[in-house]
């Protein structure tokens, strides 16, 4: 509940400091919020932080002179994981199963590779595999009623061909 009240280089550095414990405090939380959404798979605007913006990440955006989100934290909506996009991203095969979404804290916590998406803001995790990735945009500053979370806006796999043409195309500019 602190680190969406703290400017975004507080809360990193909070969440660097404490990492051990913030990242067990984070799966464990994450855990008993995906099990509960599943059991009601109706999206309600249910939102759950699932991890935060590292210090590493955030002095590269200003070195590239992008904005700094307001706070550090990383959140998830029920609806990504159970609603239309989802639904989309299993018809074409590249869905995540439950024991990938399960896997979101540590996703975010140790990625193989962090970018900035030059064409949508976003920030882009990426978690390697041998054909393919699980890969999560986030979006800062995402507006939710009267507030903001760096919101988690898309979860899927995807071939490391397609991830290596977005880095060579210039789309995506490395960031950790």
């Amino acid at each position: 509940d602190k680190l969406i009240r703290l400017p975004a280089p507080v809360g990193a550095a909070m969440m660097e400091a404490l990492k051990p414990v913030m990242a067990m405090e984070n799966t464990l939380s994450w855990y008993g919020k995906y099990d509960e959404w599943v059991a009601d798979p109706v999206s309600r605007g249910r939102f759950q932080i699932v991890g935060g913006i590292s210090p590493s990440v955030l002095a590269s955006l200003q070195k590239l002179e992008k904005a700094i989100p307001k706070s550090a934290e990383i959140a998830i909506e029920d609806k990504m994981v159970m609603g239309v996009k989802q639904a989309r991203h299993e018809d074409k095969q590249n869905g995540l199963p439950a024991t990938e979404w399960r896997q979101l804290p540590a996703l975010l916590e140790a990625p193989n590779n962090v970018f900035y998406d030059v064409t949508s803001g976003k920030i882009i995790y990426i978690l390697q595999g041998e054909n393919s990735a699980v890969k999560g945009a986030v979006e800062l500053d995402y507006r939710v009623k009267k507030s903001y979370l760096n919101a988690v806006v898309s979860g899927y796999r995807q071939s490391v061909q397609q991830i290596e043409e977005r880095i060579k195309r210039g789309d995506w500019v490395r960031l950790q």
